[in-house]
């Protein structure tokens, strides 16, 4: 192990201690999304569960690719709205990370897989509370020690904070529709900044590496891209 990995693995290892009950949160909640009943895998094996896995993946790498899209054409209010988007998206699917192993283990055991075309939609958290998916989330933001390096602890920690707080989603509303305020209307293009779509941006994308990237070449291709997009906006990697 090399002595940047030992030194990412001791900041990650004082991150998850020094917001230890944030993490047990937000761990509870991505356990309550597995527990919902509700699974986006409906595969007759291993196999066809992990390349349904992978069009999921895809789905979440195509809204980050259209949010950066979107800011390189000069529309940061629109592509935050995608960047949170991508965010909550990842913590959907990356429950579905987590139900593609417990279903191999109730396969295993001779265990019934039960349809989730039986949940009802009413009610469940997988459903109705999209708060849940920001949170699921969340907990690879305290376990990514390079979000630290990239954008600066604090802003990590405000990002958390604003997970914890369910202001995300006011955010990503108040980034397409229009308001009234005291002088006037409110238009997202016009008050959405474009270095705070970047910060986003940015984590969204190591969240979906982090959270998606089940295994090393597929974790490393995602990495790879969200880099380059750091790089290219000037956000620092060593």
């Amino acid at each position: 192990m090399t002595d940047d990995t030992h030194d990412d693995v001791a900041r990650s290892r004082a991150k998850v201690q020094q917001r230890f009950p944030q993490f047990v949160e937000f761990l509870e909640a991505q356990n309550e999304l597995v527990r919902s009943g509700t699974c986006l895998l409906t595969g007759d094996s291993y196999e066809n569960d992990y390349r349904q896995y992978l069009r999921l993946v895809g789905h979440v790498e195509q809204i980050w690719d259209a949010s950066v899209l979107l800011l390189a054409a000069g529309l940061p209010a629109q592509a935050m709205f995608l960047a949170i988007t991508c965010i909550e998206e990842t913590g959907k699917v990356g429950v579905a990370r987590f139900q593609l192993a417990l279903r191999e283990v109730a396969r295993h055991n001779g265990h019934h897989l039960p349809s989730s075309f039986n949940v009802g939609r009413r009610g469940s958290p997988f459903y109705s509370h999209p708060q849940k998916h920001l949170l699921a989330a969340g907990a690879g933001a305290i376990v990514n020690s390079r979000l630290d390096r990239i954008v600066g602890l604090q802003r990590v920690v405000g990002f958390l904070d604003c997970i914890k707080a369910g202001s995300l989603e006011a955010l990503r509303q108040s980034c397409l529709y229009a308001d009234i305020g005291s002088e006037g209307p409110r238009v997202p293009g016009e008050r959405i900044d474009r270095s705070e779509t970047i910060f986003y941006t940015v984590i969204a994308g190591e969240l979906m590496a982090e959270v998606l990237g089940l295994e090393a070449a597929e974790w490393e291709r995602l990495v790879a891209k969200v880099q380059a997009f750091e790089r290219a906006e000037g956000q620092s990697w060593e």
